[in-house]
């Protein structure tokens, strides 16, 4: 039954749809995010899921194509060139919470447990798949039991992640209403020909063909960076850019009614990976993997929250942000758009500068740490995991 791929999306579909009532009921203390990714580890676990649950549903073609791509150059265009600047303080919060990580990881290895368990948690918590690509081969060379409690502890540091960046958000959202950025609606500035601006009446299919160029000019610089500068980080400037230019609209994703189709495509990537683990490796590791992902959240938070406190920055949302690295892309955007929707603000239009505003922080967050500063770290651990 489950060599048809449409059994397959049909169940993907299902558990989504159940994890977005979940997030409703619980006003998003449980996010969708949070429920789809214990579904699939006990599907993953016990045997109902076959391995290629996700793979078979054909999701993860189209998302390599243009999926992630199309999501922030999105995002860019609901911030003005002014704004996108004013997020340094995010960046700076997010770092001091690697450097919290790194710190931690550094002073703990070989002292708790094995030699290394304590370096290679460091761009497990904080990285993607890049960082795990470039810690791959380095890792064939050692102890079987370190290159699973990595690969596990990658795999599973969400589940800690998540819940307490919601719960940050949460707690934030629910005592200031209110965020240090400027409206999202900035007037556009008119510096393109009218024949390249877009026009109010465009359809959607309209619409969506300015972003795909967009989006492949971003590709295309990426490309001639060799990916040094990611699609991803190109494409939400490209966006921001854009979007002042006059070239694209805000959020034409959403206004030509693709917006939600690409967030339900995107949550697969986050629990994909969870096919790689299996029981016998899990409970081998199950202390190591325990004590580093709770105190590895612990000082990221730690460290975040110091930082936030030097900009004037409230702690709640600077634990948040830090707590981005342990979650990456999309995951940081649905958290922070599942919070708003389960506090459900009465005044609408705050009510969407929140969803808006702490969507771009909590995805610039992500980007800072698991695009950049995680590949870094993976890359200078490498030679001592190799020696």
């Amino acid at each position: 039954m489950w060599t048809l791929p449409v059994i397959s999306f049909a169940v993907y579909a299902v558990l989504y749809a159940i994890a977005e009532k979940v997030s409703k009921r619980t006003r998003g203390i449980v996010s969708s995010l949070l429920f789809l990714s214990i579904a699939y580890l006990i599907g993953f676990l016990t045997g109902i899921f076959p391995k290629d649950a996700i793979s078979a549903t054909g999701i993860p073609v189209i998302l390599s194509a243009f999926g992630t791509v199309a999501i922030v150059t999105n995002l860019g265009t609901l911030l003005s060139l002014k704004q996108f600047a004013a997020e340094w303080k995010t960046v700076a919060v997010c770092l001091g919470g690697i450097a919290a990580l790194a710190a931690f990881g550094v002073l703990l290895d070989g002292v708790v447990f094995d030699e290394f368990f304590g370096l290679c948690t460091i761009p497990a918590i904080s990285g993607g798949v890049v960082a795990m690509m470039i810690m791959k081969d380095a890792l064939v060379s050692c102890a079987p039991k370190l290159i699973a409690f990595t690969m596990l502890l990658f795999a599973l540091h969400s589940f800690v992640g998540i819940p307490m960046a919601g719960l940050m958000l949460r707690k934030y959202c629910m005592t200031s209403p209110r965020l240090d950025t400027a409206p999202v609606n900035a007037a556009k500035k008119e510096l393109l020909p009218s024949v390249l601006r877009v026009k109010e009446s465009e359809a959607g299919v309209v619409l969506f063909a300015r972003l795909a160029v967009v989006m492949a000019l971003a590709a295309i610089l990426a490309h001639l960076t060799q990916d040094v500068v990611p699609a991803s980080i190109l494409g939400l400037l490209l966006g921001v850019i854009m979007a002042e230019l006059g070239f694209l609209p805000e959020n034409p994703l959403q206004k030509c009614g693709y917006y939600d189709m690409l967030i339900f495509f995107m949550l697969s990537t986050v629990v994909d990976p969870f096919a790689l683990i299996d029981l016998p490796s899990l409970l081998d590791c199950l202390v190591p993997l325990l004590f580093f992902m709770v105190g590895g959240c612990g000082v990221v938070m730690l460290g975040g929250m110091l930082v936030g406190k030097l900009l004037h920055m409230d702690a709640r949302l600077a634990c948040a942000l830090s707590c981005a690295c342990m979650i990456g892309f999309p995951g940081t955007l649905i958290v922070a758009q599942d919070v708003v929707d389960g506090i459900g603000y009465e005044d609408e239009a705050l009510h969407q500068t929140m969803r808006e505003s702490l969507g771009i922080k909590m995805v610039i967050a992500g980007f800072a740490t698991v695009s950049t500063s995680s590949i870094v770290i993976a890359s200078l651990l490498v030679p001592l995991l190799q020696s």
